[in-house]
């Protein structure tokens, strides 16, 4: 499952790892109505992309922490995340040095299907969890390329860090005049070499 070669490699070894084994590709299913449903929403913004990556060989959390890594420094693969209407140059800032990745069992499937039905954003009319049907139509639709796992970036907890006090956990790009991206999502296959990256920001 080309997992080999790695369980022993440090941070900086991992970055370099997947600097030379990400890859962009085009989508293996089709998000666009889900996409269409959320951008439709209020005032939502979202992109992803799929990558081919190895299968994670220890800590899946550093091995997303390395591929988000990378996706910052290389321009082709953080393309996705770029508005063609923008006018400035288009910057990335790297992640803060204590944020980290949590499991989103439930969370990621959730704030999608909430994005999409409209009930999430600040100026959605009802905000509301969404319904099991919403949820299980999520899941249904990344289930269909096998067994998977979703992370979500969180703030990081170190004391006396202003950064962590106020839950900073965000992506910053210079889109939409400097505002971060509130949700970032990887979600990891167990049994195919890919790797989906989503960001989810209501531009309020």
């Amino acid at each position: 499952m080309r997992k080999q070669g790695r369980t022993n490699m440090n941070d900086r070894a991992l970055d370099e790892f997947y600097k030379f084994t990400l890859e962009p590709i085009d989508a293996p299913i089709d998000l666009e109505p889900l996409a269409s449903k959320v951008r439709a929403s209020s005032h939502f913004r979202f992109s992803w992309q799929f990558f081919s990556c190895p299968l994670p060989a220890r800590n899946e959390t550093d091995d997303i922490r390395a591929i988000l890594n990378v996706v910052i420094d290389r321009p082709d693969c953080h393309q996705f995340l770029i508005d063609p209407s923008q006018r400035e140059p288009f910057t990335i800032e790297r992640l803060h040095q204590h944020v980290g990745f949590g499991r989103a069992d439930g969370s990621f499937e959730g704030a999608l299907a909430r994005a999409a039905a409209d009930q999430l954003g600040a100026h959605s009319r009802i905000q509301a969890d969404a319904s099991a049907a919403q949820v299980a139509e999520i899941s249904a639709l990344l289930g269909s390329l096998g067994s998977y796992q979703a992370f979500e970036l969180q703030p990081g907890s170190a004391v006396g860090c202003g950064a962590c006090k106020h839950h900073n956990n965000h992506l910053f790009t210079s889109w939409f005049y400097g505002v971060a991206w509130d949700w970032l999502f990887c979600v990891l296959w167990t049994e195919r070499p890919f790797v989906w990256i989503g960001c989810l920001s209501d531009t309020d």
